[in-house]
């Protein structure tokens, strides 16, 4: 094929999000090849990428036209069109490529079926009608009143009461998201309280995140992103809590993302190098630096006092004297009852060491009753 070696171009370029340089080799592949509909399919996605709707609805076109069974085409095409905010085309386009898809693509046609349904609701509410008032006095036919002289008095005619206006329904409840990442994960939240598996179907594909709650039989909110980056799916958690819907996105790069959405400019940056930072220095607005290490050190090293001087007197004998003196040191205070210290081996190995009390104090064994 002649154009395969400009197509496996263009397609690195796209996929290092270089759009422009990859176009120019999506054109090069179709001019040697123009028969082929994946080079247009993936053509329609670069131009869509670059924000050229018009040219990116025309690949489409040319790819349904060259391969009518391809569910992929349908798909871009309806991508698109909804964007175009052409939601009945959209929507019919949809339907079709779930029609001819029911493995991998068709939970992606599922979600953007619901999304034109939704835009299509908005538009129906949005179209304004006439009040039921101005409706009854369009209706009503109109009468001319001539006066004549007359003696007797007139009593004016009690006012019509106007007709009560209808009652407002009521809006469907919005609930509050958010986003944050860490190096690994993107995590979403969505605070809507007592929400349960049930209740909620949320899809999550590379690089689309779409979240439906089921308010009632005939009322969803949703929530749609077409991500910044792309994430690992399988990888990816969806947790229930009692206040919230807490979604766990896995990256498949360890870089920052700028939004949680896809902008179509520069989205992603790697981490700052922080290993050269003194983790250890604070931010203060004194003009005097203080040096924590050297003062926690300080503190480190400061005298015992009490028992704990002593022990560590003892400590340091032990640590630091031979064989015979930790012998004898032993020797003592085993057989003293801890009342006798000594280091001189020559005197303890030679006799059994009787203990010492303290003045005032007896001595007893632990055998004598």
């Amino acid at each position: 094929m002649a154009g395969r070696s400009a197509y496996n171009e263009a397609n690195d370029l796209f996929v290092d999000e270089n759009y422009q340089q990859a176009l120019v080799k999506y054109n090069e592949a179709i001019s040697l090849e123009a028969d082929s509909s994946d080079y247009y399919i993936k053509r329609s996605n670069c131009n869509f990428k670059l924000q050229n709707l018009t040219d990116a609805l025309e690949d489409a076109n040319t790819a349904v036209k060259l391969t009518p069974h391809n569910a992929n085409a349908f798909y871009r095409k309806g991508v698109v069109l909804f964007h175009l905010e052409e939601y009945e085309s959209a929507k019919a386009t949809f339907v079709k490529g779930h029609d001819l898809d029911r493995g991998e693509l068709a939970s992606q046609f599922k979600i953007w079926i619901r999304k034109c349904d939704a835009e299509l609701k908005v538009e129906q509410d949005s179209t304004t009608t006439p009040s039921s008032a101005d409706a009854l006095k369009a209706s009503a036919p109109s009468t001319t009143t001539t006066t004549t002289p007359s003696s007797t008095p007139i009593t004016a005619a009690a006012p019509t009461p106007s007709p009560a206006a209808a009652p407002v329904q009521p809006k469907p409840p919005k609930f509050r998201h958010e986003w944050y990442q860490t190096g690994e994960y993107v995590n979403v939240n969505v605070f809507a309280k007592g929400m349960t598996k049930d209740k909620a179907d949320i899809q999550i594909s590379e690089r689309e995140l779409d979240i439906t709650i089921h308010i009632s039989e005939t009322e969803d909110f949703n929530l749609s992103f077409n991500l910044c980056d792309s994430i690992v799916p399988d990888k990816s958690v969806v947790n229930f809590l009692s206040t919230k819907i807490e979604i766990k996105l896995k990256k498949v790069q360890a870089l920052q993302w700028a939004s949680l959405e896809n902008t179509g400019s520069l989205n992603l940056r790697p981490y700052a190098d922080t290993t050269g930072v003194d983790k250890h220095s604070y931010p203060s607005s004194s003009k005097k630096r203080v040096d924590w290490d050297s003062l926690s050190k300080s503190v480190d090293e400061e005298k015992p006092e009490g028992d704990a001087a002593l022990n560590k007197l003892f400590q340091d004998i032990y640590s630091g004297g031979s064989e015979e003196q930790r012998r004898a040191m032993m020797k003592s205070y085993v057989e003293s009852g801890g009342t006798v210290l000594s280091t001189n081996w020559e005197d303890v190995g030679k006799r059994n060491v009787e203990g010492t009390p303290p003045k005032g104090m007896e001595m007893h064994k632990w055998t004598e009753k």
